[in-house]
């Protein structure tokens, strides 16, 4: 019996180990515009580059990108008929920071 009650603790832990981790992350969100005629760029990629990790705006040119670490982070911005555009923007643990992203 103590066997049993071993293996749901520990599965426990670590589910507590995880969720205490996941405390660490930040979200950004935002929405890409053409910055000629203000008008929402659908599709775009934005690309974290720590690992790799990508959104794509929407039809509003709106998107969300969850679960980022905090501290400053490297993103690129990139569509179809824009140049790629390089971004860096400070991210708090637990809050959500917004950027307007304007693409030439």
């Amino acid at each position: 019996m103590v066997r049993r009650l071993v293996v749901p603790i520990g599965c426990l832990s670590l589910w507590l180990a995880h969720s205490a981790g996941g405390q660490e992350s930040a979200l950004l969100s935002g929405g890409v515009t053409d910055r000629s005629t203000g008008k929402p760029v659908a599709g775009a990629q934005i690309i974290y580059l720590s690992d790799s990790r990508s959104v794509t705006s929407d039809s509003l040119g709106k998107y969300i990108f969850k679960g980022l670490p905090a501290g400053v982070a490297q993103l690129i911005v990139r569509a179809t008929n824009f140049p790629a555009q390089q971004i860096i923007v400070e991210l708090t643990a637990g809050q959500e920071t917004v950027r307007p992203d304007e693409l030439d």
